[in-house]
């Protein structure tokens, strides 16, 4: 979801990119003269993201994304029993 709001004599837009080692990842832009220019930028770029046209760099591991996608997804969509097996596999990657 895009978020639009002005900040002084113009206006930003906004939307979550997901969370880096724990902390909340937005984009965010500033610049735009009105509300319906920000929000079609934002449209284009959250559109971008979505499709993974940007890329965004960060410092997660790739330990720390299988446990925050065990969590945020997989436990939440799929039966205890697999989510253990597939726990179970994952406890071998190395916490680097």
């Amino acid at each position: 979801m895009i978020n639009i709001r002005k900040r002084g004599n113009v206006y930003q837009y906004r939307f979550e990119a997901g969370k880096v080692n724990g902390k909340r990842k937005q984009i965010t832009k500033c610049g735009f003269r009105t509300k319906n220019e920000a929000f079609v930028a934002g449209q284009k770029a959250y559109n971008k993201f979505i499709n993974g046209e940007s890329i965004i760099e960060c410092n997660m591991l790739y330990s720390e994304y299988l446990d925050y996608w065990m969590k945020e997804y997989f436990e939440i969509n799929y039966k205890y029993s697999t989510a253990k097996r597939y726990k179970e596999s994952f406890s071998n990657i190395k916490k680097n």
